[in-house]
């Protein structure tokens, strides 16, 4: 709990002074991690979740609370705290965090950084892939108004328009490059990053009550959004029904959270085009995944990052990066890309298995290693990489108790995640994707029939190799 108030009050410090709901929440979070409860919280958190009355009468009694020992009202401020995280997602909440995160962007420009595209391609991309399923969960054009901002800045940092020149002379195709081994390359990962969420937006905003001039706008970015995508098509290898990229710099296979990223792009473009080669390398995709996955005694998936012929280089994937695979193989499915019943069996236990295991420990790989996250081993990185475990939330749509899982584990291990469910960029679709469900629903009613595992999702989680 001390890292979460020492964290949010650099946040706080730092965040422009705006009076927004995201600002109110994180001030509830601080006073709940500070065992410091007043009648200004309690009156926030009244306004800000005026439905959620238990949780209110709960931050009343730390306010009242008359012990003066700061252990006693710690412990009665954490069990508020965990209420807090649990709480169902605020549409003013999520629509702050981003306006802050934005806000910090834009004060460290992109005009001082010669290869925008990481930045573009990580930090503004996921937020705009959060401002937009913050607009499909509730039709507000603001939502909008913030993707078309991330947009407008993707595009004008462009290799032509900033002129930046790549390394292996690639005709005709336009995006964002980045450099690696002493290289600068123009590959599909940046493009499948930045434009999914362009395409995205089109498909959710299309006939709906859009202005037409902002109408128009959302064309033109997937229009453009669509043609890079086209020019990386001549660079997939076919390998019967396989298909999959090379790595640009060595030549190796690429690793599968690259391909997936573009190939999520791709699906929103056959959504939005009918062109069959996008929807051949989304099938061809997944053919070459599931073709190289290993099946645990009880069905879960795990594989390694990327395929490679010398076992000095072979390493099970991060669960950082496959959450980046997962969440776009589960988005696919949702736009009619089909994932087959036995791999969403495999994916969500793969998950429920290796990630997330008894205790509430959070695994780095895939793989039956045990390979625990601490606050030790994060302070050695750093707390961005972890927050995408929350971005395994889109296999809810098979089996809603990895939702219940990944909430438990956030509300239970302020250790790993100090900021709770909105840290940096990373956790912004995560809370986005809350927004779809009302407090208590379930994300499928034939939940069972798909992926017959009533009971079974808990019960898969052993303790490996202990």
């Amino acid at each position: 709990m001390l890292r979460l108030i020492f964290a949010a009050l650099i946040l706080a410090l730092s965040q422009p002074a705006l009076a927004d709901a995201f600002a109110d929440y994180r001030a509830i979070q601080i006073a709940l991690a500070s065992a410091n409860v007043t009648d200004e919280t309690v009156a926030t958190a009244r306004k800000l979740f005026p439905d959620q009355i238990v949780f209110a009468e709960k931050l009343e009694s730390a306010a009242r609370s008359e012990s003066d020992y700061f252990i006693a009202k710690r412990q009665t401020a954490q069990a508020a705290y965990r209420d807090f995280i649990l709480l169902p997602a605020n549409k003013d909440v999520l629509h702050g965090f981003i306006a802050h995160q934005l806000a910090y962007l834009e004060r460290h420009s992109l005009a001082g950084h010669p290869r925008p595209g990481m930045s573009l391609a990580w930090a503004w991309a996921t937020l705009s892939e959060a401002a937009v399923i913050g607009y499909e969960a509730t039709g507000e054009q603001r939502f909008i108004d913030q993707a078309l901002r991330i947009f407008r800045v993707s595009y004008g940092n462009t290799d032509d328009v900033r002129s930046i020149t790549e390394d292996f002379n690639r005709v005709n195709v336009r995006g964002w490059s980045f450099d690696h081994y002493g290289k600068t390359g123009r590959e599909h990962t940046f493009a499948g990053r930045i434009i999914a969420p362009m395409l995205r937006l089109a498909i959710a905003a299309k006939g709906k009550n859009v202005p037409d001039e902002m109408a128009r706008e959302i064309q033109r970015h997937a229009a453009d959004g669509v043609e890079m995508l086209q020019s990386h098509l001549q660079f997939q290898i076919v390998d019967g029904d396989k298909r999959y990229f090379k790595y640009i710099f060595t030549g190796e296979q690429d690793a599968f959270n690259h391909i997936a990223s573009y190939t999520l792009a791709a699906s929103y473009a056959y959504e939005l085009t009918g062109n069959k080669e996008f929807r051949d390398i989304c099938d061809g995709f997944l053919n070459y995944l599931f073709s190289h996955v290993e099946v645990g005694e009880n069905g879960a998936y795990a594989w390694d990052y990327q395929i490679n012929d010398n076992p000095k280089k072979r390493h099970r994937s991060e669960l950082w990066k496959e959450a980046i695979t997962i969440s776009a193989i589960a988005y696919m499915n949702e736009r009619g890309i089909e994932v087959a019943r036995q791999h969403k069996k495999g994916l969500v236990r793969g998950f429920t298995t290796y990630i997330a295991r008894t205790n509430r420990t959070v695994h780095v790989k895939m793989g039956a290693e045990p390979s625990p996250l601490t606050a030790f081993n994060l302070m050695k990185t750093d707390y961005i990489h972890v927050q995408l475990f929350m971005n395994y939330m889109p296999l809810d749509q098979w089996a809603p108790e990895v939702r219940e899982i990944i909430l438990d584990t956030v509300a239970s291990r302020s250790d790993l995640f100090p900021e709770g469910l909105l840290s940096g960029f990373f956790s912004a679709p995560a809370y986005a994707h809350m927004l779809r469900y009302e407090a208590g629903a379930t994300v499928s009613n034939t939940v069972q029939k798909i992926l017959d595992v009533s009971g079974d999702v808990w019960g898969s989680i052993k303790a490996i190799g202990r």
